[in-house]
């Protein structure tokens, strides 16, 4: 009989410790974990060889909203290369939170598969601070506006932080047509979800008539509108004639108790419609109150640059 031998040893494979499992140094498997939405950070544990025999480890990874389910968000593996008995070595984890959505209670676990070892913790993430414009109001009238040249009027904006996370935020306020008015406010502190009305008060009187750009924003949305700053009614007079003769060029001789006709042509030389008071005085002495002749008409209602004429009559028969 030919009979050849040897020995053979069959060993467990090396088996591995996780410990200090950290995020950001925080540790993992005492709190919970808070990042911000694009935020890249490190996730580390330490993994250390408690076999008696050297080898190498899988660690995984793994970021889901629910891990149970197999929903896998973040999936990723590195590997420890020869570890010596009781040895330690710390395996670091980058580029695996920066495209996680906002979300309330991730599942973030490490496992060894060969060795079946488990750590887990949850991770929330959180949205910016992020500002939205809304509710653009000028002179109480919404986003489009008319106003009077000198009306000292305000404009008002909602300002809503629609991340998660507190935030400040500064608010510009600008009217513009060549001629331009700039504001700006800061609100501190605004919670995330909390809405902010920002007012700024006394932003018109000085500007000219003309139509305005009105432009609110801030870093992270704006918002636009229209002014119109209207001149106010005003008149002007011309064409002043006595008896068909332009009193403005010369000098016009009457009859005494002749009835001739005093007419003057009126214009509304402002943007906005209105009535006018036109008064005719005669007199020897006006300064002095030596007055023969005060009376008194009123227009029609005249729209910008609307012309009406207005005629006093019986005003010169008791001369």
């Amino acid at each position: 009989y030919i009979l050849a031998e040897d020995t053979l040893d069959i060993t467990s494979p090396p088996e591995s410790e996780l410990d200090n499992f950290e995020f950001d140094d925080i540790d993992l498997k005492a709190e919970d974990a808070t990042i911000t939405e694009g935020e890249d950070v490190e996730i580390s544990v330490d993994v250390t060889n408690v076999d008696e025999e050297a080898g190498e480890s899988n660690v995984l990874l793994g970021i889901a909203q629910d891990l149970d389910g197999g929903d896998i968000d973040v999936e990723k593996t590195e590997t420890v290369d020869e570890l010596k008995p009781n040895d330690t070595e710390t395996v670091t984890f980058t580029g695996v939170t920066d495209g996680l959505d906002p979300a309330d209670d991730y599942d973030i676990a490490v496992v060894v598969p060969d060795d079946g070892i488990f750590a887990e913790n949850t991770l929330d993430v959180e949205a910016p601070a992020e500002s939205v414009l809304s509710d653009l109001d000028i002179a109480d009238q919404d986003d489009d506006a008319i106003i009077t040249e000198g009306d000292d009027e305000e404009v008002n904006v909602a300002l809503e932080n629609i991340g998660d996370q507190e935030g400040s935020f500064t608010v510009d306020l600008t009217i513009d047509n060549g001629e331009e008015v700039t504001e700006g406010q800061d609100v501190e502190d605004l919670a995330g979800g909390e809405e902010e009305t920002v007012t700024f008060e006394d932003v018109t009187g000085d500007l000219d008539a003309g139509e305005y750009d009105v432009t609110v924003e801030t870093e992270d949305d704006t918002v636009t509108g229209n002014l119109k700053v209207e001149a106010p009614a005003e008149s002007a007079l011309d064409n002043l004639e006595l008896a068909g003769t332009d009193l403005e060029a010369e000098d016009v001789t009457i009859t005494g108790g002749e009835d001739e006709e005093i007419t003057v042509e009126v214009e509304n030389v402002g943007d906005q419609a209105d009535e006018f008071d036109v008064s005719l005085t005669i007199g020897e002495d006006i300064e002095d109150e030596n007055i023969d002749v005060n009376e008194t008409k009123t227009t029609g209602e005249l729209g910008s640059g609307d012309t009406e004429t207005v005629t006093f009559s019986e005003v010169t028969n008791s001369l």
